[in-house]
């Protein structure tokens, strides 16, 4: 018996680690293979190449964001593979199993909860003919009758094999997901986790002998997906350490509780190597009654102190979490969390939309909170008691513009000096949002030069007395606002080479700038200074590794975190972009004298 394991992951550089868990259990007992494609593979292409295999069982694994085309592929896999048997499994179809099974007959078999015990006895029986009467496999008898099946979970994980013992050639350069627990200790209601109680730990050795086979492959990302990684401090901190002693090129992810952290490991996580580790934050709300009704528990001035000194290191990349649509949370309430949050000073802010999953407790309250929802996957919030359908559209905009301006990182600088015009950055980004639409640039994807226009054009709207939130459409008679152009240059700069700038930007004499900046580094004093790697290279060698700006004003203190822009002398700006960070930050610095340079002009 041939049995296929299937899955669409969201991205190519994903895998799946419920297949692995998978294999390794049913192998070498069944003649077992692997295939994982993605969400953008067309219906045919993944039906055909499964066809080829002819398999007997073919199971697929089941999420929000691939159950749709999982069905239809199952669909055309009855028509040309009439004896095909088609198994589902994944927290998609755990939750009311005989509900898919009814509404779908290209399913034959569903595997509720987690499948290492129920996955392989489902085999058995069907190679010996026997019906599968199974702890946690529904399934639709000849006559259609469709037998239930509860959730099931796995106590000793320890048990299950490792779903990395073999096949790591193929994961490097991939992102890697690993647990080293399972469940929960909170039941927050929008979560699965509100479906099940209690963590289970899998064997601390296992643990770091696994990571240190996936180090050893050379894997370019592992993402725990622990829904509470630091609820065993302890734990964590000797997993923590393990990661560090042994660090290879592999950056970890983790979900982590942050009023959990306590001094000692805070202090370890301040020091680890820049670069290493990875922190995802669920803060979701600030709002207490919001928090009360979801049933989190956050410690909210113990988070700010944490993820602020966090931030403050530089050394951790920090991703907080907000969702949009819970109950209590209004229009103006979403607003402060997300100031709140902003003021963190996280690597990335994540505007999530409440998702009433299958499974979770929120989801059998939609009555109560007034909640109304997608019913087709993700099952994502419409309007809710306290926020209508017209605000979460505006907030579906600003989340756009927070992923696009702020997770970017591509205008760090800028941001901050817009931040400054507006009572608060949920504000600005709201001007933003209404400025956006108005234009019906939402319905355009601008690439990364039409986005510092976009963010320009904005500005100089504003500047031209206009009420920010009932903006005109550009006047062409009116200068833009040179200070903050000439800091959008900057990081235009900063991210993009560009031998000729666009036209929206400031303008100046092109060729003294260029003479002035070999000038610079003809004198061996000063390569040797700024760019000691170098030292090896002529000027023209370096001159294309690097640009050099002349700024109308002195934006240079600013960049690095000043409150003031000189506006009283010009500066140039190094900017030096090594070989093969076309797409990264480039290193720069001020050069002395620039003010002999030919000074910024108006476009």
């Amino acid at each position: 018996m041939k049995v296929l394991l299937t899955t669409l992951n969201a991205k190519f550089i994903h895998s799946s680690l419920a297949l692995r868990y998978l294999r390794a259990i049913c192998q070498p007992q069944f003649d077992v293979v692997m295939e994982e494609f993605t969400i953008n593979d067309r219906t045919e292409a993944v039906v055909g190449e499964i066809f080829r295999h002819r398999p007997d069982v073919v199971a697929f694994s089941c999420y929000i964001w691939n159950i749709e085309p999982i069905l239809a592929i199952a669909a055309v896999l009855k028509q040309v593979l009439p004896q095909l048997v088609v198994v589902a499994g994944g927290p998609e179809v755990s939750f009311a199993p005989e509900e898919w099974l009814r509404e779908h007959p290209s399913l034959d078999f569903i595997v509720a909860g987690e499948g290492e015990e129920a996955f392989p006895r489902l085999l058995d029986a069907l190679a010996a003919g026997r019906q599968p009467d199974i702890p946690g496999v529904a399934y639709r008898k000849p006559d259609g009758l469709v037998i239930p099946a509860a959730y099931q979970v796995i106590e000793r994980l320890g048990e299950a094999p490792t779903p990395y013992g073999t096949d790591l050639q193929s994961l490097a350069g991939k992102l890697v997901y690993y647990e080293s627990s399972r469940g929960c200790p909170f039941r927050c209601r929008y979560c699965l986790s509100s479906a099940t109680t209690g963590v289970r730990f899998f064997p601390m050795d296992r643990v770091k002998s696994d990571l240190m086979r996936l180090i050893d492959a050379g894997v370019r990302q592992v993402n725990f997906v622990d829904r509470t990684f630091n609820c065993h401090p302890k734990r964590a901190m000797d997993i923590f350490r393990f990661l560090a002693e042994n660090r290879g090129s592999t950056v970890f992810h983790f979900e982590i509780c942050a009023d959990l952290i306590d001094e000692d490991m805070l202090a370890f996580l301040l020091r680890v190597p820049k670069g290493l580790f990875r922190l995802e934050i669920g803060v979701q709300s600030t709002n207490p009654g919001t928090l009360d009704q979801i049933q989190r528990k956050m410690n909210w001035p113990e988070v700010r102190q944490v993820v602020r000194r966090l931030t403050g290191a530089g050394n951790i990349h920090v991703h907080v979490d907000l969702i949009a649509g819970l109950p209590e949370e209004d229009y103006p309430s979403f607003a402060r969390s997300f100031d709140d949050v902003y003021y963190l000073c996280p690597d990335e802010i994540q505007m999530g939309f409440l998702k009433l999953l299958r499974g979770s407790s929120l989801r059998e309250a939609t009555a109560q909170f007034g909640l109304l929802y997608y019913h087709q996957p993700p099952y994502e919030v419409l309007q809710t008691n306290w926020m209508g359908y017209p605000d979460l559209l505006r907030l579906k905009l600003i989340e756009d513009l927070v992923e696009r301006y702020f997770n970017s990182a591509w205008f760090n600088a800028s941001l901050r000096y817009l931040e400054q015009q507006f009572p608060g950055p949920f504000a600005m980004f709201e001007a933003f949002a209404l400025f956006w639409e108005q234009k019906q640039w939402h319905r355009q994807s601008p690439d990364r030069e039409e986005m510092y226009r976009r963010l320009a054009e904005f500005w100089a709207c504003g500047k031209q007395g206009n009420p920010w939130l009932q903006c005109e459409p550009e006047s062409q008679d009116t200068p833009p606002d040179l200070v903050f152009l000439e800091i959008l240059k900057f990081d235009y700069l900063l991210h993009t080479r560009a031998p000729v700038l666009p036209a929206f930007f400031p303008a100046i004499d092109p060729e003294a700038n260029r003479q002035a900046g070999y000038r610079f580094l003809a004198d061996p004093a000063n390569v040797a200074r700024h760019l000691p790697e170098l030292s090896n290279l002529s000027p023209k060698q370096i001159g294309k590794l690097a640009h050099w700006e002349t700024f109308a004003c002195d934006i240079s203190g600013f960049v690095k975190g000043q409150t003031e822009v000189d506006t009283s002398r010009p500066v140039t700006i190094f900017f030096y972009y090594p070989v093969g960070s076309r797409h990264l930050p480039a290193m720069f610095f001020a050069i002395p004298g620039g003010e002999a340079l030919a000074p910024a002009v108006e476009a």
